[in-house]
């Protein structure tokens, strides 16, 4: 059955429910809609374009953290989700003890009361879109399959069975309590106002996506395939780029806007630069309802797509094994130590657990997976990494009972192509990974030692 926002819920869990017990899900997604990170069209685009900003963000959660002896917040028109702190953890070595300069002054930004959305901000959709997600959430692991409480408690909460982390974007944390608020609504807390303390964890050294800047190999790697496409695709930048160079020429654009500035000119790479600028603007105009900037065709954003497929996002398909492990390899280690955990039966192991990154999160993963998409992830895209443990048997003190992982994209199992192999699955069923197989998988995405490769 099709849930909201891609999220699905199996049909063939039934037969298997007999003799698998879910026992806990890793949930990795990127953050919904936002408006672009760059002002490539800014030009060309009314700014009232991105009066989209209405909704309260989440200034109340964190305003504690803050700033606790400053004024409250402006009170929004629209309420946002009742959860009424979100604590940044301080005191563990691998968390952010607060925010950066940078996101605390977006934060205060964000105090007058306007509409207007910065530069990669959540939208209002964006924020909807994450709210329906947590709804679907809710529905599949407390309504069908009651793996989830109906209601959220504080002992609840105490007992660390959900964990939440995210990285020290707006947009991720927001999207994060949007997703939060579906998946436990307000009548489903405890009596009074609703309100309830979440801990978001944000690490200081973040490892949920690719950091050239950490990484020079990894720099290296991604320019050298890149330029390879772009090689290859020579006389199509070319023309994209004298194309674009027409479409948007400096000097001309909507009032108001920052039309001063020409795209770039000459090199496969900077023409490149262009390309993805674009393409983020358009996808984030197309994912808000609003028109292409006057021009811009959909034969356009088709050509400029491809290129970014072919130039960006296939260098994190399951063949491009060293870049992935360098993008992402740690991030995976975090969440297969977390996966052990919970199978060992360690107190306080999270039986639920988020975490909110971006297509750069989602995308190598995927190919760590050995799963190889056609289309780039998208606003809200998911995988959901669901733990079993086999029910059929009864354990003893000298064998563990069996445990198997089953891996969703968007709500729909995927088969990890290692686990159809025979033997590396459950009673047929390939999607049923065995926990042995799949962590032998995911482990190859791992840098033996990462500073070492990544200067090697």
């Amino acid at each position: 059955m099709k849930g909201h926002f891609g999220l699905r819920d199996s049909d063939d869990d039934d037969d298997r429910g007999r003799l698998l017990t879910l026992k806990q899900v890793l949930f990795v997604h990127r953050h919904g809609q936002r408006t672009p990170v760059r002002d490539t069209l800014s030009g060309y685009v009314s700014p009232a374009a991105w009066d989209q900003c209405s909704l309260a963000p989440f200034l109340r959660a964190l305003h504690t953290v803050l700033e606790p002896d400053g004024p409250p917040p402006v009170s929004p028109a629209v309420a946002p989700p009742n959860i009424s702190e979100i604590r940044i953890i301080q005191g563990d070595q691998i968390d952010q003890p607060l925010f950066s300069p940078r996101t605390s002054a977006q934060l205060a930004a964000h105090r007058v009361g306007t509409s207007r959305c910065e530069p990669g901000h959540l939208t209002d959709i964006g924020k909807m879109h994450m709210l329906s997600i947590g709804a679907a959430l809710r529905a599949h692991y407390v309504d069908a399959v009651k793996f989830l409480p109906q209601h959220l408690t504080s002992d609840y909460l105490s007992s660390q069975q959900l964990y939440v982390r995210s990285t020290g974007y707006l947009r991720t944390i927001e999207s994060t309590q949007y997703l939060l608020s579906g998946l436990f609504p307000l009548h489903t807390r405890e009596p009074g106002d609703g309100a309830v303390d979440i801990p978001i964890h944000i690490r200081a050294i973040e490892n949920a996506f690719p950091k050239t800047s950490d990484c020079p190999k990894l720099e290296r790697l991604l320019h050298e395939f890149s330029s390879a496409r772009g090689a290859e695709r020579r006389d199509r930048l070319k023309a994209v780029g004298e194309r674009l160079e027409t479409l948007f020429p400096a000097g001309t654009g909507e009032p108001g806007g920052d039309n001063t500035r020409s795209l770039h000119k000459g090199s496969d790479s900077h023409v490149f630069a262009d390309v993805v600028n674009v393409v983020d603007a358009a996808t984030c105009l197309r994912a808000s309802g609003l028109s292409l900037p006057k021009g811009l065709t959909d034969n356009d954003v088709a050509e400029l797509d491809a290129l970014f497929q072919a130039m960006w996002w296939d260098a994190f398909q399951p063949d491009q094994r060293e870049i992935v492990k360098l993008s992402i390899g740690n991030f995976i280690h975090d969440l297969i130590t977390v996966m052990k955990s919970g199978v060992a039966g360690a107190a306080n192991s999270p039986k639920f657990a988020v975490f909110s990154g971006h297509d750069t999160t989602v995308a190598p993963l995927l190919g760590a997976l050995g799963h190889r998409e056609k289309t780039y992830p998208g606003f809200g895209a998911n995988l959901a990494l669901e733990v079993f443990e086999d029910s059929s048997k009864t354990p003893s003190w000298w064998k563990r009972p069996d445990h198997y992982v089953r891996v969703k994209y968007n709500g729909i199992p995927i088969v990890v192509p290692s686990c159809a192999k025979p033997g590396a699955h459950f009673l047929g069923d390939p999607k049923m990974c065995t926990l042995s197989a799949f962590l032998a998988t995911m482990e190859e995405s791992i840098p033996k030692n990462f500073k070492k490769e990544c200067v090697s």
